[in-house]
């Protein structure tokens, strides 16, 4: 696994754990979305406000509640991300047969 999606397990798992005990939600949220870029000084980020980049992760569901809820979209700099890969497909293959 890559140092980047480590590192975002960990953040995302961490996020889950104080919403859960706790901090709530909307809190959780920004401890690992608007607090780190204030703390790193990056201005443009970490808000879905006008003038700040647009990245974002988009899920059917409670992003913090975890197993409940699947990413659909991933947009980086405003762009869609093509999320249609081999694991994907794999899983969508294989999700509904009950001989696997």
């Amino acid at each position: 696994m890559p140092k980047s999606a480590a590192l975002a397990a960990v953040t995302t798992f961490a996020a889950q754990y104080a919403a859960a005990h706790g901090l709530g939600a909307d809190r959780a949220l920004e401890a690992i979305t608007l607090t780190p870029t204030k703390i790193l000084g990056l201005s443009e980020m970490g808000a879905l406000d006008t003038g700040f980049r647009a990245n974002q992760v988009i899920g059917d569901g409670d992003l913090l509640d975890e197993g409940q809820s699947r990413v659909t979209t991933v947009l980086i700099d405003g762009r869609q991300i093509d999320l249609d890969n081999r694991h994907k497909q794999l899983y969508q293959k294989y999700q509904n047969n009950p001989a696997h």
